[in-house]
């Protein structure tokens, strides 16, 4: 991500008001005018009453509607100077901000009516166009106030949260990169011994996680050390550590969010859509006229929409093709409707015209809306992320600056800051010190999130190894009797099978005391699989507790335990 960009914003409220949004730094944006430029200048004709009578003057209509916009865009510009609104300056005055969006779109009007006889062409007298500009203004000032600001204000936050994560970020790499480079150098059977240590002390604090006790609270912390330290977890990536554009969703998950939950705001989409349809179509008809359409036409509309809302709702799988049928049914009505009134004398083509542009609107707002909603649940889900990054973050720190000193005296050696961390776990186990133990898994966590690539490559993490040692550690306890067959399991693949192994005998012992313990291990080109029986009694460890949670996760949710003949069968699946 780009370097964070600071603002004088400090007072800047993260979720705002509507008033605070429209009145904000970026309620009057370039970008905004341009965006809806193209638009505006192509539908304007649609509700001129001259160019339906001469639609071959189309071209003159653009050039009349460029002109005007051309006015608005001015006006713009010296009322954004005026308010000295800036992309780094505090919220305005809401009053002024729309002021200035209304009286830019009433000299567009003015414009427009001011350059048609110029152009040779007749309609509405530029006096009788300005209560349609002023609308238009207000409207154009809200919709792209919204989008704009959430876009923005976004940015802002973020650029906050990331520059915090970058300082805790740089503190704690700058001790990981010396005990890195110490590995580097070699201490894989000490340092491979101190990595179990540590296994050991984490295991324990899981074993009590599994009670109803506080201890429960540390599940989350507990997860992921355990995954980091089998070596199976996936290299973290940090908020700050990521370009802006692999935060954002790409067009299609927006589209298919938008269409699937349904998201939209038919309040403003239906106000929106009538007042623009109203005042475009009493230049043509009569108003009684276009009341009654236009209330028809809506309410139709409308129970389109919640029909086919409530029936994605209530699907079972998310599809957006009850959207995309919406749209046509909204359509096909905007072509039927007007055949009905044609007795009356009054022009098919303009009604349908007239009928196709508020449709128009009326989608365009109804995605944009959902668009504007879609973003706002995306981007305040992406600020909670990083700043739950940042909490474990400056847990991590907090860890690091109550042992500064150790750490400078034995010169960050990997292998003193296992049997460090081990230690403090220890501690806060038999002290029943809650805090001081997520403290110290968040500082396991993030080291081994950095250094587990080096220790994966060890023999050490083999599963051969791994079986040895199992061997060893419970003569005298339990009989461990294993075979490996099959092809070369992947390396790829052995730290993930042995953590889940050596946590499987660990249950068979401790929860079932298996006197026996039987494994078998196959491998395959690009597979393994394991079977592990034991003669232990029928055991309840907890329910689905830390410790299946992992054993899951390792196995891609393969991991079976069955009771069968006296005898505990666990099975695995690795790819």
């Amino acid at each position: 991500m780009p370097s964070a960009k600071r603002h004088d914003l400090s007072e800047l409220p993260y979720s705002p008001t509507v008033w605070q949004r429209i009145a904000g730094p970026w309620s009057i944006t370039l970008r905004a005018y341009l965006w809806t430029a193209p638009l505006a200048i192509f539908t304007q004709p649609v509700v001129e009453p001259n160019f339906w009578n001469n639609p071959e003057n189309f071209w003159l209509w653009i050039v009349n509607a460029i002109f005007g916009y051309l006015a608005f865009g001015i006006f713009i510009w010296l009322g954004k100077l005026l308010l000295n609104i800036r992309r780094n300056s505090g919220s305005a005055n809401i009053v002024p901000v729309i002021a200035v969006a209304v009286i830019a779109s009433m000299a567009r009007s003015l414009t427009n009516g001011t350059l048609l006889e110029p152009l040779g062409l007749q309609g509405v007298t530029p006096v009788e166009r300005l209560p349609f500009g002023a609308f238009l203004g207000f409207a154009w000032v809200v919709t792209s106030s919204l989008i704009m600001d959430t876009k923005y204000r976004f940015k802002f936050h973020l650029d906050e949260v990331v520059a915090d994560q970058r300082a805790l970020l740089t503190r704690i790499q700058n001790v990981q990169i010396k005990i890195f480079n110490k590995i580097n150098g070699g201490l894989d059977s000490s340092l491979n011994k101190a990595h179990r240590q540590l296994q050991q002390a984490i295991r324990e604090i899981a074993i009590l996680s599994n009670s109803k006790s506080t201890w429960a609270d540390l599940v989350p912390q507990l997860r992921v050390a355990t995954l980091q330290l089998a070596l199976s977890a996936q290299k973290e990536s940090w908020t700050a550590e990521k370009d802006f554009n692999e935060l954002k969703s790409s067009w299609f998950q927006a589209i298919r969010e938008i269409t699937t939950k349904p998201l939209m705001s038919l309040p403003i989409v239906f106000i929106a859509t009538a007042v623009v349809t109203f005042f475009g179509g009493i230049r043509l008809y009569p108003i009684e006229f276009v009341l009654i359409s236009l209330t028809i036409g809506l309410l139709l509309h409308l129970t389109i929409i919640l029909i086919t809302r409530l029936f994605i709702q209530k699907q079972s799988q998310p599809s957006s093709f009850p959207y995309a049928v919406m749209l046509v049914a909204i359509f096909l009505t905007s072509i039927t409707l007007p055949i009905f009134p044609e007795d009356l004398g009054y022009d098919l083509l303009s009604m349908r015209g007239i009928a196709l542009a508020a449709t128009l609107f009326e989608i365009i707002w109804l995605v944009s809306s959902g668009y504007v909603l879609f973003n706002q649940n995306q981007r305040k889900r992406i600020i909670a992320s990083a700043q739950i990054e940042n909490e474990r973050l400056k847990d991590a720190c907090e860890f690091l600056n109550r042992f500064e000193s150790d750490f400078e005296k034995f010169d960050y050696d990997p292998i003193e800051t296992l049997d460090l961390i081990s230690r403090e776990i220890n501690r806060a186990r038999l002290e029943s010190n809650y805090q001081s133990a997520a403290l110290t898994l968040e500082f396991s966590s993030i080291l081994f999130n950095q250094i587990s690539e080096l220790l994966s490559n060890t023999d050490e993490t083999s599963i051969e190894k791994t079986l040895e040692r199992l061997e060893n550690i419970s003569q005298g306890k339990a009989e461990i009797l294993w075979t490996i067959t099959g092809s070369d399991i992947p390396d790829s693949l052995q730290p993930r099978i042995s953590a889940a192994l050596e946590l499987c005998v660990s249950k068979a012992m401790r929860h079932g005391a298996a006197t026996v313990v039987s494994i078998d291990v196959r491998g395959g080109a690009a597979s393994a699989e394991f079977k592990v029986t034991d003669n232990g009694h029928e055991h309840d460890d907890g329910g689905v507790g830390l410790g299946v949670e992992i054993l899951l996760e390792l196995s891609g949710n393969t991991w079976l335990r069955e009771r069968s003949g006296g005898l505990n069968i666990v099975t695995a699946q690795f790819s």
